[in-house]
């Protein structure tokens, strides 16, 4: 019998990180991003604003600045 209790805590040792991005003009690049965010996320269980915080030290270039 699998137990579940041992994968989530597997789970919760992986460490995933949030790729970077650059503000790019493309739809479909946001939109890969924000799913990758999502995945991630998905498998981590934070508080939003830690989420806002995690995506934001991501951000560089134009979105940065945007963000600012």
């Amino acid at each position: 019998m699998v137990n579940h209790d041992d994968i989530d805590r597997y789970l919760d040792s992986i460490k995933l990180k949030i790729s970077n991005f650059k503000g790019k003009n493309y739809l479909e690049a946001y939109l890969e991003f924000e799913r990758k965010v999502d995945w991630i996320f998905h498998f981590q269980s934070y508080f939003e604003q830690k989420k806002v915080n995690l995506v934001v030290i991501e951000f560089t270039d134009y979105t940065l600045i945007w963000w600012d």
